[in-house]
């Protein structure tokens, strides 16, 4: 299997992409982050929008739900059940298919190595 070593500015460069793609001036949003990696994210574009993270959906804000990578698409699945986003974004994805909004699609068969993985 391939490596990739993905580097904090390129997680910066990402997040930035991500936000400007957003646009999120005329509805009220919030965040929610996926543990572990999608905190990560989600903290940036908190930060990038200046919209609030959220631990759970709250009553009159559109939830966008964030990950670091969409692999198989369980946690995606999984969220949409559980929270019921309006949006989906993530990182990186291996599934260019799947129904969120991402940065960087690569192949099934590469390794991702986040910066906040390596020691």
């Amino acid at each position: 299997m391939l490596q990739k070593l993905v580097t904090w500015k390129d997680f910066d460069d990402a997040a930035r992409q991500l936000a400007a793609e957003l646009n999120l001036s005329r509805r009220t949003y919030c965040l929610l982050g996926q543990p572990r990696g999608g905190l990560v994210l989600a903290v940036r574009l908190s930060h990038l929008l200046q919209i609030p993270l959220v631990t759970q959906p709250v009553r009159g804000r559109t939830l966008i739900w964030v990950d670091d990578i969409l692999d198989k698409g369980t946690a995606w699945r999984k969220a949409k059940e559980r929270y019921h986003p309006t949006l989906g974004v993530v990182w990186i994805t291996k599934d260019i298919t799947a129904s969120v909004l991402f940065a960087l699609d690569v192949s099934p068969n590469v390794w991702i190595v986040f910066p906040w993985e390596v020691a």
